[in-house]
Parts: structure tokens; C-alpha cells; sequence
């Protein structure tokens, strides 16, 4: 099992499909599924704290410079 992450969620709109859109991503890529959730984890982890669907997706570039620290 995999916890969630503790963010401020000021509109879950579109959470969901950024998940899995994340999660079916890193899985095309070749990532391993725990990885994988993690990642997706993050992903959606981010959308939340941002309003509106589509302009809450975190960006690759995001994900990585996130990943990164």
C-alpha cells in the first residue's frame, strides 16, 4: 500500500484522471508499478493544489525538477 500524500487541497477536479494518466505513463515507459504509483502519487498530489482540471496537470518538466529534490 502506498499512503498519499499531506497537501492543501484547494479543488480535486480532474485528481483522478491525473492519476491514472500518470500512472499509465510511467507504466508505458517500463516503470515498475511501485514506481510508478509514486509517481502518479505526486502527480495528483500536485493537481489538487491547483484550480481547474486541465490547468492543474503538473508538466513532465515539473514532475522532474520535483523528483529531483
Amino acid at each position: 500500500m502506498i499512503a498519499g500524500r499531506a497537501v492543501k487541497a484547494v479543488d480535486t477536479t480532474g485528481a483522478g484522471d491525473c492519476f491514472v494518466g500518470a500512472l499509465a505513463a510511467q507504466l508505458a515507459g517500463g516503470a515498475v508499478i511501485r514506481d510508478a504509483l509514486n509517481y502518479a502519487n505526486v502527480a495528483a498530489s500536485i493537481s489538487v493544489q491547483r484550480m481547474g482540471a486541465a490547468p492543474s496537470m503538473p508538466t513532465a518538466a515539473e514532475m522532474a525538477a520535483i523528483l529531483r529534490s
